[in-house]
């Protein structure tokens, strides 16, 4: 379920900005992610890559691995979030 979780809230916490020009775009931490409903894509030079999900995304802007995605998940979304997002 935390998959499950809407990545705009999500990238939010990660602490990345909207692009006012592009409103499904978020920016920082050297990140460029475009979301488009359960899934996001990262324009930035250095990683040209996306996936879907809540935990795909914090693993990859956490530059993290699985525990500890669910780990901030948990932390930010409570364990219901963090249960959704897992499921």
């Amino acid at each position: 379920m935390l998959r499950e979780l809407a990545l705009e809230d999500v990238v939010w916490q990660l602490g990345l900005d909207r692009d006012d020009n592009q409103p499904n775009r978020w920016k920082g931490h050297g990140h460029i992610i475009n979301i488009d409903k359960s899934k996001f894509y990262d324009f930035a030079p250095d990683y040209q890559k996306g996936s879907g999900g809540a935990i795909d995304l914090v693993m990859h802007v956490n530059d993290c691995d699985l525990k500890l995605a669910i780990a901030w998940l948990h932390d930010r979304f409570g364990e219901s979030g963090a249960i959704q997002a897992a499921t």
